[in-house]
């Protein structure tokens, strides 16, 4: 059966030109596509499809060709001036070019258009899995941190693949099993994870049956917190800045510390948002400011701490007020705080601030 023949009883549109893009013969789906065109025979293909109301740029198609006539298989999306689009395959046939046409759907347009503003988003990288964490959707941006060039080189693969391929180490991979994990049993997984140098904040929802992700590269914004002395949210002193108060606690002299320890925001930021765990930060924030005697500092992941040189009883019942205090406040109900009172001289603050804590 010839190439003719064989066209003719294909439901897509096929056409097949020569080398240097003139038709050689159309199948009935094409020329019904083409208006029923009979003397299309030896005309070329892209002046063909510009008068059939095609919007064509001639000059990228004979260095598509010559593609190609190279053995690369070629794909290029046109629009009718009637709205619709499609997609023209050429695909190498030894001494000329098969060219098959599609019509592009509405899904496929919103995809391809999903496709073009997601990849446009470098900050953002963007995946989703299926029930079994297999890829089925993974945006440019996100492919690249693979090390990887096309996203064809991860939809099917599991991070279970990547790492028997070895893409990704041990660590990342444990990394992606436990927030897909959580994502799975919890609906959300939230976390700043250290990977290869850098830290990524990875955001991972559960849609359907699949888990939707988006990470973002925050390594400027962790370092530039690490550097700073203030913490942006609550504008109090932050770790750093505690640390060098510490640091020059002269010997032999002694000084107590507060602490008010937040011991679930990270779960709370998890299941009701960023935005109200700092919403929840700023309330106890704003408490611990009313205490002029008190200097607090705020540390990422632990809470606040404040220091002063006197109190009035012993460490204990000093304690003990601060939480009788906390207790006649509005505070969210699903926001756990606990407290500690400890001394501090120049040894201990060596250790500082990771005491034990009192529940």
């Amino acid at each position: 059966m010839t190439t003719n023949h064989l066209f003719e009883h294909l439901s897509t549109p096929m056409i097949l030109i020569d080398l240097s893009g003139k038709i050689q013969a159309l199948n009935k789906q094409a020329r019904e596509l083409l208006n029923d065109v009979d003397l299309a025979i030896s005309t070329d293909l892209f002046a063909l499809l510009e008068k059939e109301g095609f919007k064509c740029q001639p000059d990228a198609f004979q260095p598509l060709l010559t593609r190609v006539q190279c053995g690369e298989n070629q794909k290029l999306s046109i629009e009718r001036r009637n709205g619709q689009c499609f997609t023209l395959h050429f695909i190498s046939n030894e001494s000329s070019i098969i060219v098959e046409i599609l019509q592009e759907n509405a899904d496929s347009l919103k995809m391809k258009l999903f496709d073009y503003m997601i990849d446009r988003i470098p900050t953002k990288m963007i995946f989703y899995k299926d029930q079994q964490n297999i890829y089925r959707y993974a945006n440019l941006a996100y492919v690249k941190s693979f090390h990887l060039t096309h996203q064809d080189e991860l939809i099917g693969l599991t991070d279970e693949d990547l790492f028997n391929r070895k893409i990704i180490s041990p660590i990342v991979y444990y990394q992606c099993i436990r927030g897909d994990e959580e994502a799975h049993s919890e609906g959300e997984y939230l976390e700043v994870e250290y990977i290869e140098g850098a830290y990524y904040q990875i955001f991972k929802k559960k849609v359907g049956d699949g888990i939707f992700g988006i990470v973002k590269d925050v390594t400027e914004e962790i370092i530039g917190k690490q550097e700073a002395e203030c913490d942006v949210i609550t504008m109090l002193q932050n770790r750093k800045a505690l640390l060098k108060v510490l640091n020059a606690v002269p010997k032999d002299t002694e000084y107590y510390a507060i602490g008010i320890l937040l011991d679930n925001l990270g779960e709370v930021a998890r299941h009701k948002g960023v935005e109200y765990a700092h919403q929840c930060l700023g309330q106890v924030s704003y408490f611990v400011k009313e205490y002029q005697e008190i200097l607090f500092f705020y540390l990422e992941g632990i809470g606040f701490i404040g220091l002063l040189d006197k109190i009035k009883g012993d460490l204990e019942q000093f304690r003990q007020s601060i939480e009788a205090d906390i207790s006649k406040q509005n505070f969210p109900t699903d926001l756990k705080l606990s407290t500690i009172a400890i001394k501090v001289d120049q040894d201990s603050a060596k250790k500082f601030p990771l005491p034990n804590r009192h529940k």
